[in-house]
């Protein structure tokens, strides 16, 4: 999919003349995506952004269990790997792959249906004590 602006771009490039071949060198793009882009209006072009930008999600089903595992570990940021790993141990093959369900992941914190715990851990100094009454422990 191109963004707005590249669309607008090809479409400069067409009324100024440009070939398709030339259109391709300057923009760098695929040639079978300025072709496509070449011949499209601007009504069709955003009738095409409006299907693709609200296509249903193929792990729509799976949003509760996916909300409930962050529920369940207090809304703190995973591993999206892993959170795939136990989904697919839990409730079998998933439809999708990794990458289709990180952009899930994704698609659901830019929504605001996933929100984080911002809970962030406070430093301050610790008051200066005469030898022998504080410890330090590193359990590295």
């Amino acid at each position: 999919m191109v963004n707005k602006i590249m669309y607008q771009k090809i479409q400069h490039f067409k009324r100024k003349g440009f070939t398709k071949a030339d259109i391709v060198r300057e923009t760098g793009l695929n040639k079978r995506t300025v072709w496509k882009y070449y011949s499209m209006s601007e009504k069709k072009y955003s009738r095409y952004i409006e299907k693709v930008r609200y296509r249903t999600k193929i792990f729509e089903p799976y949003q509760p269990p996916i909300l409930n595992l962050y529920k369940v570990n207090d809304f703190q940021k995973l591993e999206k790997s892993a959170v795939y790993d136990y989904l697919e141990e839990k409730l079998g093959s998933l439809p999708g792959t990794e990458r289709s369900f990180r952009n899930y992941i994704s698609f659901l914190i830019e929504t605001e249906q996933l929100k984080f715990n911002s809970n962030k851990r406070i430093y301050y100094p610790v008051a200066e004590l005469p030898y022998g009454k504080q410890l330090q422990i590193d359990f590295g």
